[in-house]
């Protein structure tokens, strides 16, 4: 198996996701979320340390070594990653089936590298509805649901 990220040198106990919010404007990556979290934020970088597209290819963000800018609080223990998908009309993100298969490789990936660290969506740290589905769900059931 091709290995999506590289094993980082921080010490890693925590995988979260996040969605862009809205419905992601066409021609939305990586590179334009950058852009996006430089010039409007006044960031160094961009916040995720990977953005998975609605193909399912995963996208680099910044250096698996930084600390990412994703969750208040939760940055320096953990991987962001969001999904290039946004919030339907019942505030739901449903992720497409592309993007679930880079998800779960990541988790397992992760997995081997730093052992049993806890994967979770951002709503599951913070009081938002990202990455608009059960992330938790997901993993044991393979379903996606809010």
């Amino acid at each position: 198996m091709t290995t999506l990220f590289r094993r980082s040198k921080r010490n890693i106990n925590r995988l979260i996701f996040h969605h862009f919010g809205e419905q992601p404007p066409k021609g939305m990556n990586a590179a334009r979320i950058r852009t996006m979290h430089i010039d409007d934020r006044g960031w160094d970088d961009i916040g995720y340390h990977g953005v998975i597209m609605p193909d399912g290819e995963l996208q680099a963000g910044r250096p698996i070594d930084e600390a990412g800018a994703h969750t208040f609080s939760f940055n320096r223990g953990s991987i962001g990653v969001m999904f290039v998908a946004g919030l339907n009309h019942q505030g739901y993100t449903h992720p497409t089936r592309e993007q679930l298969k880079t998800a779960r490789r990541l988790v397992e990936e992760c997995r081997e590298y730093y052992g049993d660290i806890e994967v979770c969506g951002h709503r599951d740290l913070r009081s938002t509805l990202c990455p608009g589905f059960d992330v938790k769900h997901w993993l044991e059931t393979n379903k996606v649901m809010g």
